[in-house]
C-alpha cells in the first residue's frame, strides 16, 4: 500500500518553521489536529496563497509587505515511511467520511496513526459532510458535532 504514498510533499504558510509541532495545529480538522501537507504543489501554492490573504486582512496596523509566503517542500524516505503508522483513503468514501466526523467531533487528536493521507474536505465537501451527519443523526439519534 505504502507504493501509492508520495516522498516529496508540500507546505504553503506565512509562518517560518523551523520544526513541525502538531500541538501547534487546529483541534477540530478533517483528520485530527496535525501538520497538514499536500501532494500537489499546486494545491499548496493555493493555501499558502489563501493564508496569506486571511492574515493581511485580519492584520492590524501592518501592511502586506510586513508579510512573507513561504513554500516548504518535505521530503520522506521510504525508510521512514516504513517505521510509521499511515492511513491511506483513496477515495471520500463512508470510511473517509464517518473518519472525519470522528475527528471533527472528538476534537484533538482521536486516533493512533502518525500518518493520515486522502482528500480533505473543501467548501463542495462541507455539504456532503453535513448531509451525513444528519442522516446518520436520525438513524442513530445522536447528536454528532455541531458548529458552535
Amino acid at each position: 500500500m505504502y507504493y501509492k504514498i508520495r516522498t516529496i510533499l508540500y507546505h504553503g504558510t506565512v509562518s517560518e518553521i523551523s520544526h513541525v509541532d502538531v500541538g501547534l495545529g487546529h483541534g477540530r480538522k478533517d483528520f485530527g489536529k496535525g501538520f497538514y501537507m499536500a501532494i500537489s504543489k499546486k494545491q499548496a501554492v493555493g493555501m499558502m496563497h489563501k493564508k496569506y490573504k486571511e492574515v493581511v486582512r485580519r492584520s492590524r496596523g501592518k501592511q502586506e509587505k510586513d508579510f512573507y509566503e513561504k513554500l516548504y517542500e518535505v521530503v520522506l524516505s521510504k525508510e521512514l515511511l516504513n517505521t510509521l503508522s499511515v492511513k491511506f483513503f483513496e477515495n471520500a468514501d463512508t470510511e473517509w467520511l464517518d473518519f472525519v466526523l470522528m475527528c471533527r467531533e472528538q476534537g484533538g487528536m482521536p486516533h493512533d496513526y502518525d500518518l493520515v493521507i486522502g482528500p480533505t474536505a473543501d467548501d463542495d465537501t462541507a455539504l456532503c459532510l453535513k448531509v451525513y451527519w444528519d442522516e446518520r443523526e436520525k438513524k442513530e439519534g445522536v447528536v454528532l458535532w455541531k458548529a458552535a
